[in-house]
């Protein structure tokens, strides 16, 4: 799907669409039967999209905001809080501890269940770290309303939406940013 040049980016309207033109292309009687969930950096962390899930009956899970909130309740969880992230084939992973702390935010303007989960890891070597990183670690946190205990699935999960960051990164590096396109008349 293309879309104007001028089109705005990041809106809970294009995401819906975009929703609605996946949803489209699973056969009728299958859809009810599937659990879907829908992954998004934090572009997608606004109630405009997290309410359209919710009232489809799709789970969510969204980047959400390190605000100070956020990052002063990181830093207060203690060392042995932490549990080891997971890789795709549920093996710990070697640089990546999780946590989840969705009982010490207030999430009340968001969809009951909602719930926080935190990833912290070591950045690559000679990556930047940012002013939201400390004592070395980058942070990320997830807003999701997928429900269980085990939360290093969870994230994983969310994690692996990551790949398809990398494959728009990777083809607007090869030139498909270059292509010329036109319209007909």
């Amino acid at each position: 799907m293309l879309r104007a040049g001028n089109a705005g980016s990041n809106t809970a309207e294009d995401h819906k669409t975009v929703i609605d033109r996946a949803l489209a292309q699973i056969p009728g009687e299958h859809v009810e039967a599937l659990e879907i969930l829908v992954r998004s950096d934090s572009a997608g962390a606004t109630h405009g999209l997290v309410d359209y899930c919710r009232d489809a009956d799709l789970r969510f899970s969204v980047g959400y905001d390190l605000s100070e909130q956020v990052r002063a309740e990181i830093l207060k969880t203690p060392v042995d809080a932490w549990g080891p992230a997971v890789n795709p084939d549920a093996s710990a992973r070697g640089n990546g501890e999780i946590v989840e702390i969705t009982d010490r935010l207030d999430l009340s303007a968001w969809p009951s269940g909602c719930r926080v989960i935190v990833r912290r890891e070591r950045p690559h070597p000679g990556a930047q770290l940012s002013f939201t990183d400390h004592d070395g670690y980058r942070f990320q946190a997830i807003l999701t309303d997928q429900p269980g205990e085990n939360i290093a699935q969870i994230e994983c999960c969310h994690r692996q939406h990551a790949h398809v960051e990398n494959r728009i990164r990777d083809d607007k590096d090869t030139g498909l940013a270059k292509f010329p396109f036109k319209t007909s008349p």
